[in-house]
């Protein structure tokens, strides 16, 4: 197969990931930026709050490259902390909240973060893993959701005074440290950077938004932020473009989605293929919530053609798919907006890289054959957490 690749990304990088909302605040600063349906914010009081909460992590002595290990499911605290983390240039290590002490404290041992964010109903399991690692200089504790005795909270944080300076970041520097996959038993920590993930979310804003239009935008996030997908997908691609960017989750009913699309009239969609199943009915119910629909994203995991075949005849949507993996930012193929998407396939790559498929001795194949996936480009990560091994053993030259 020849080796696949599209128009070079042309945005430079800003020297922050977080230089995409200071961007989004100077442009559109009363739009509605990032927020939930109980609570939205617009682009300014977004970037106030993000600036308040760095200033409240650097006064707690957060510093460049420090690690911040992050546990939860609320997605606006969960957007405001990850943004302030990076403009810090310290780095995040996003957890599953419902991950279990012991790969809880595999993780604390290998990052070994100068502070922990989580909620106040995960703090017992953060408390015991950490009696699992020994360390000299114990992590401070952070609670998201609310005020515990003796315990920093994210909001009491957020009254510091604003702090509009940011650390300067290289391309190459870690943003983020993302396990996944096991090797040997244990998980490895794919370190993404600020121009990984910067290159990845711009490109793919530059195809799933139109210019002319970006303003009357809006996207469902129906997604976790601690899983890379979500992450930059549903988060980061919409403040990339300046669209307003509503997180939901992944645990909310079909009908109280669809009653919200009700009142925000999103454009687009993204989440995974059990998520849009659970959301047939009450969109076959209410004709009047399709209407402003004009992309709906899927990844994660292969959809059946039998949920495409319903969308487009019971709905008369369609789902566009992906490709992607944690080490790529996350995503390397889409179907895009441009042309019909053909079931089975998830499209060319993002402008940010190239694909091609090689045999077991690395030779590229021919169209039609089957084989590896090679990725290469601007999304890849630098490698992964204090394992330089796996890391050269990930890697075939630059692909």
């Amino acid at each position: 197969m020849t080796c696949q690749e599209s128009t070079v990304n042309s945005r430079p990088f800003p020297g922050n990931l977080s230089k995409l909302l200071d961007l989004c605040q100077e442009r559109f600063p009363e739009r509605e930026g990032v927020g939930t349906p109980e609570k939205m914010l617009s682009f300014e009081q977004y970037h106030d709050k993000v600036c308040r909460l760095a200033a409240g992590l650097r006064g707690l002595g957060l510093e460049r490259q420090d690690r911040v290990l992050l546990s939860s499911l609320e997605p606006l605290g969960y957007a405001t902390v990850s943004m302030a983390v990076f403009r810090l240039g310290a780095v995040l290590v996003p957890v599953n909240p419902r991950m279990g002490i012991y790969e809880l404290a595999y993780i604390l041992s290998e990052t070994r973060p100068r502070m922990l964010v989580c909620d106040a109903a995960t703090l017992p399991t953060m408390l015991k893993a950490c009696e699992l690692v020994e360390q000299a200089d114990p992590p401070v504790l952070i609670t998201l959701d609310e005020r515990l005795p003796s315990t920093p909270c994210v909001e009491e944080l957020c009254l510091s005074e604003p702090m509009t300076a940011i650390e300067e970041m290289k391309a190459s520097d870690s943003a983020m440290i993302v396990f996944t996959a096991a090797m040997d038993g244990y998980p490895l920590g794919a370190q993404l950077t600020h121009g990984s993930l910067f290159s990845d979310s711009s490109a793919f804003a530059a195809q799933s938004f139109r210019e002319e239009t970006v303003n009357a935008e809006t996207l469902f996030s129906l997604l976790p932020l601690f899983h890379s997908y979500g992450f930059t997908n549903g988060f980061l691609v919409p403040i990339s473009a300046g669209v307003t960017c509503v997180l939901l989750g992944t645990s909310v009913r079909g009908r109280t989605v669809v009653d919200h699309m009700a009142r925000y009239r999103p454009t687009q969609v993204i989440s995974v293929p059990a998520i849009f199943h659970g959301l047939v009915k009450p969109l076959f119910e209410s004709p009047e919530c399709r209407t402003t629909l004009r992309n709906l994203t899927s990844g994660g995991i292969g959809i059946p053609l039998k949920l495409l075949e319903v969308y487009h005849e019971k709905l008369g949507l369609t789902i566009s798919e992906g490709y992607g993996l944690t080490e790529a930012s996350p995503v390397v193929t889409w179907n895009g907006l441009d042309r019909p998407p053909k079931f089975g396939t998830v499209g060319p790559p993002l402008s940010c890289c190239q694909v091609k498929i090689v045999d077991d001795k690395g030779a590229e194949l021919p169209t039609g054959e089957v084989g590896e996936v090679l990725v290469k480009g601007d999304n890849l990560f630098s490698g992964y957490w204090n394992r330089p091994e796996q890391t050269q053993q990930a890697f075939l030259g630059s692909w």
